[in-house]
């Protein structure tokens, strides 16, 4: 594998980012402080010549910063509907998103700063800003996402390599059960010794089942949380905020920078993920 393969196979590992309120809120102050630090103790692009006070001034910086963040996570999560919690989410996805983010700060800050002075908008001035950024935030950004994956996977193939699964000893018998179909009357029979994963889309839940010719999916409107009630005696188990998995189906375990991942079905390949905070479950 030469440099190239090995640079490309690095940017698409899954990166361990978060998806929940909590972390929104925590990474946009996050983003408004490393702003705020910046420019209180460097004061670069000339601003320690503004005459303003420095306290102020780079708490102004900040709390637009914050409101920046919190308004594009938003975006991300509602709008794009981007989820960032899932194997999809690549290393190149999070470096793009962090780089739109810094850039989208800078151009909010520059707004500001023109309105404070009352000056006008600079073709000129705003390029040697957006570039100024660039340079100064793309190597940080790159070292601190890499040192963040390499650490999370070094401790997750760890995890995967001392985890163990205890199936419970089950006949290969039908076990019907019904499935209430949300906002309706209607219920859908399943056969539970054939589930291998529930996952939550949108309204619906979607079960995945072993069948003679593969895969069967079937789509029930109801909601993860009450699936998980209704079945976990059966041996199955919450992995993630949007999985349910039959620890009786798991044929492998193995790691990633976001946790762990379990091998349900082989050809073809299902693999289903488990986010940390699910993983002692499977120690």
């Amino acid at each position: 594998m030469n440099y190239f393969d090995r640079a490309k196979e690095f940017l698409l590992q899954p990166y361990p980012d978060k998806d929940d309120w909590v972390s929104s809120i925590v990474g946009s102050i996050s983003a408004g402080l490393i702003v705020f630090a910046i420019l209180y103790i460097l004061m670069p692009f000339g601003m320690d010549q503004t005459g303003f006070d420095r306290l102020k001034y780079s708490a102004s910086f900040g709390i637009i910063s914050i409101l920046i963040s919190f308004i594009y996570d938003l975006v991300l999560k509602y709008v794009l509907r981007i989820r960032r919690d899932l194997p999809s989410w690549k290393f190149y996805h999070w470096l793009i998103s962090i780089m739109v983010l810094i850039l989208l700060i800078a151009i909010g800050n520059y707004l500001f700063t023109m309105n404070l002075f009352g000056t006008r908008f600079d073709w000129n001035h705003f390029g040697r800003v957006i570039y100024a950024t660039i340079v100064v935030g793309i190597f940080p950004v790159f070292i601190s996402g890499t040192i963040t994956l390499i650490t999370n996977l070094k401790r997750n193939l760890k995890l995967a390599e001392n985890s163990n699964i205890e199936k419970v000893e089950q006949l290969e018998v039908q076990q019907i059960i019904s499935i209430p179909v949300q906002n309706s009357s209607k219920e859908v029979e399943v056969d539970v010794s054939k589930i291998l994963f529930v996952e939550a889309e949108q309204n619906y839940v979607a079960f995945h089942f072993e069948h003679e010719d593969g895969i069967e999916k079937k789509l029930i409107r109801n909601t993860i949380k009450n699936m998980e009630a209704l079945l976990h005696q059966y041996s199955i188990v919450r992995c993630h905020r949007s999985f349910l998995v039959s620890k009786n189906k798991i044929l492998k375990i193995s790691g990633n920078a976001q946790g762990l991942k379990l091998t349900m079905f082989e050809s073809p390949m299902l693999e289903v993920p488990v986010s940390r905070k699910y993983i002692p479950i499977f120690k």
